[in-house]
């Protein structure tokens, strides 16, 4: 009777080709699920891996961002104003959100004057960014 084998378990499998991301292997860590990427799984530019490899940003996957329809603007936005009390941590986690936008090529909604009742709305958002009662708003990655 032949013996099975034991699978071997991958340490770090690319999320896109399940091999593992080796260290000599250009590959990212998603800071929100810490699952791992090939660059050229996920199409990243040299220039563009460069830029995420600075230890000062943060880097997301396309899953971890989404909130089902897209990209979660709430969340990005509330992830910057939680930062606000460390100017720098605020300025590292905006640059951050913005190379996620340019690297996933998204479009940034259209910006409109808000009033009358609509301002009501805004008003709450906003004092729920500000008050940090972002558990529904937020990834918990932005609370810490």
């Amino acid at each position: 009777m032949p013996r099975l084998q034991k699978r071997m378990r991958v340490a770090c499998p690319c999320r896109v080709c399940t091999q593992e991301c080796l260290m000599e292997q250009e590959s990212i860590q998603c800071d929100g699920c810490d699952c791992w990427f090939h660059q050229h799984c996920i199409g990243m530019a040299t220039a563009q891996y460069l830029k995420f490899s600075e230890t000062h940003l943060q880097s997301f996957c396309r899953h971890y961002i989404g909130n089902g329809d897209g990209f979660n603007f709430c969340s990005s936005l509330a992830c910057i104003v939680v930062c606000a009390c460390d100017v720098g941590k605020m300025k590292a986690m905006a640059e951050s959100e913005r190379n996620l936008v340019h690297f996933y090529k998204i479009s940034l909604p259209q910006v409109v004057h808000v009033s009358g009742k609509d301002a009501t709305a805004h008003e709450k958002l906003i004092s729920a960014l500000t008050s940090r009662q972002l558990s529904t708003v937020a990834p918990p990655i932005c609370l810490g």
